[in-house]
């Protein structure tokens, strides 16, 4: 009984005695993400020459983004090259006129033991020779470059806007010119024509005297 009586009273002092609530924990400030890395510059990348070693006694050393070669013939006695991009080139007196690299509207060929350069610029073509000396072609014209001399081909007033106007003026003097044949042509079939009927008509009357004599 008196057991009861304390295990009661325990309970009762349990439920009225004041609790302490534990203190908030104070939130935490938000921590923001750390901003992305910048990317570190790097230098632009240099292409490195790539020289070719081509026959004996000719090489070429491309320079440029995308710059490359196409062996249209390649022998002892004759090499023949389509450049497209830049390219230095170092040719030896054995190969003086048989060496040619096409570039854009231009032709150039080496007339003895030459070192040069060819470089696209805009639509045409920069040729610089540093030794030796080599001829230039294009569409309707050559020059020749000697030792130290440098420049671009075709020239500014002939290049392919000049070309493409010169051919369409000569399509124009030919259709002229076949206007003009086509006209003679007529001409004289009909002054061909008209003698033939005449000399038929001096035959039939020929014929008909002789039938009536």
């Amino acid at each position: 009984m008196l057991a009861s009586f304390a295990l009661g009273a325990g309970c009762l002092l349990w439920f009225a005695w004041p609790r302490v609530q534990p203190a908030p924990v104070p939130a935490l400030p938000a921590t923001r993400a750390a901003p992305p890395a910048l990317p570190v510059p790097q230098p632009p990348a240099v292409p490195l020459p790539q020289r070719v070693e081509l026959v004996e006694g000719a090489s070429a050393e491309l320079h440029g983004v995308g710059s490359h070669l196409e062996s249209r013939e390649l022998s002892e006695d004759r090499v023949r090259l389509q450049l497209s991009g830049g390219a230095h080139f170092d040719v030896t007196p054995d190969h003086a006129g048989s060496f040619v690299v096409e570039s854009a509207q231009v032709l150039v060929r080496v007339l003895g033991g030459s070192e040069f350069s060819v470089d696209p610029e805009d639509l045409r073509t920069r040729v610089a020779v540093d030794h030796g000396r080599v001829q230039i072609m294009w569409w309707n014209g050559a020059t020749i470059l000697h030792a130290g001399e440098s420049s671009v081909f075709p020239p500014e007033n002939e290049s392919a806007f000049g070309r493409r106007a010169f051919l369409d003026r000569r399509e124009d003097a030919r259709a002229k010119r076949g206007k003009r044949a086509t006209k003679h042509a007529s001409k004289h079939a009909k002054k061909a024509h008209a003698k033939h009927a005449k000399a038929v008509a001096r035959h039939q009357k020929t014929r008909h005297h002789r039938r009536r004599g």
